[in-house]
This record gives C-alpha cells, sequence and structure tokens, in this order.
C-alpha cells in the first residue's frame, strides 16, 4: 500500500530531499568560490614576482652594481619571460 507514511516514498523524507539538495548546492558553491579564489590568486602571485624582479633591479642600478645599459638589457629579458 502507498500512502504518505511509507519510508522511502515521497511521504515524510520529503523534506529531507530538499534540505539534501539545499546542502549540495552550499557544496557546490562553496568549490566554485574556492576554484575562483584560487585562480585570482595565482594570477596576482605572477605579477607580484615580475614587480619584485623589478624592484630588485632598480635597486641595483641604484647602488651602481650595473650600467644604463645594463639595467635596459635585464629590464628587456624580464619583460620578455
Amino acid at each position: 500500500m502507498m500512502g504518505y507514511g511509507m519510508p522511502g516514498m515521497m511521504g515524510n523524507n520529503f523534506g529531507g530531499w530538499y534540505f539534501s539538495s539545499f546542502l549540495w548546492q552550499i557544496i557546490w558553491l562553496a568549490i566554485i568560490v574556492a576554484v575562483i579564489y584560487i585562480l585570482i590568486n595565482s594570477l596576482s602571485s605572477g605579477k607580484k614576482s615580475e614587480d619584485r624582479s623589478l624592484q630588485i633591479l632598480k635597486e641595483r642600478l641604484a647602488r651602481g652594481e650595473i650600467t644604463q645599459e645594463e639595467y635596459i638589457k635585464l629590464k628587456d629579458a624580464l619583460s620578455r619571460s
């Protein structure tokens, strides 16, 4: 006999189905947000290392460790890589 009280049917467990569906939506949303965060973080870290390399190059020029010509060559090499 089918009725609302039978376990596993659309009766009493229907509210649990909605909760489990909602829970999966939250899990997927958290995964998507995490992936976007990781992508943005990895892209910005590449820029930071490039900026740091250029900063070191400028410091070496200021200390007189390299000449203006060497600075230009190294700066071009950094921009190509």
